[in-house]
């Protein structure tokens, strides 16, 4: 089963086509010079003309739908719902906080990715390996640094943090917990279409594939405009 898995969540534009017997090409870019809407395509053309495949050779389309970037997300889902649309396939809607996690495949310890969410805060999650399934021990939520270290420091093991907030955390407070946090290499911290890829062919095995009307984003809060708005009604009662 041929997967199409696009991720636009952050700054980064990562396609890849896999299967579960390889990987046909992945290409992943990290630039803030061109947006998403300028590059998804061309990238998705990219990797089918490398892959020697078509688009109709496509089984299933996947996206992370959250959390991240509003704009990113909307873009992704928009792309993969048009695709499955117009060809008549499935499509798969998957975390993006999972997918960093399968950037550490079997990772001995604690997989905690950290994402942008403004306002001096992170969306994460805590995940594990267990038997070669990736489990999570937290729910998913938005933290403070403070709050998530406060997390951090109950956990039995090292701590391995990845992601794009990794800026957030002090030189002074990795320091001091150099005993319990490991900081991801460079190449694994930032999404990758092909982790979402080995995500979403496991999905496939449990029957998560859906029909594009059915896939929405995650924002796991609202937007800035939103809570402007919230608030100002708030002081109006």
């Amino acid at each position: 089963m041929k997967i199409l898995a696009i991720d636009t969540s952050t700054i980064v534009s990562s396609v890849a086509l896999i299967d579960d017997k390889k990987l046909y090409s992945e290409i992943t870019i990290n630039c803030k010079n061109k947006n998403h809407s300028e590059r998804l395509i061309l990238l998705i053309d990219e990797v089918l003309n490398n892959s020697d495949l078509n688009i109709k050779d496509v089984d299933v389309f996947s996206c992370n739908i959250g959390p991240g970037s509003f704009t990113g997300l909307r873009i992704a889902i928009a792309t993969i719902k048009g695709l499955a649309q117009s060809l008549k396939k499935p499509v798969i809607g998957a975390s993006t906080l999972e997918s960093l996690a399968y950037n550490l495949p079997y990772a001995q310890g604690i997989i905690c990715p950290v994402m942008d969410a403004q306002k001096d805060e992170v969306y994460t999650c805590l995940y594990k390996w267990n038997q070669g399934q990736l489990v999570a021990i937290t729910e998913q939520s938005v933290f403070t640094v403070a709050e998530l270290l406060n997390v951090i420091k109950k956990q039995d093991e090292r701590v391995i943090l990845l992601g794009d907030s990794l800026n957030k955390f002090s030189p002074e407070v990795l320091e001091e917990y150099k005993d319990k946090i490991l900081i991801a290499p460079i190449g694994d911290r930032m999404p990758k279409a092909s982790s979402l890829g080995n995500l979403s062919l496991e999905l496939v095995k449990k029957g998560y594939q859906v029909d594009h009307t059915q896939i929405e984003p995650n924002y796991m809060r609202k937007s800035q405009a939103e809570e402007q708005l919230a608030l100002k009604n708030k002081k109006k009662v």
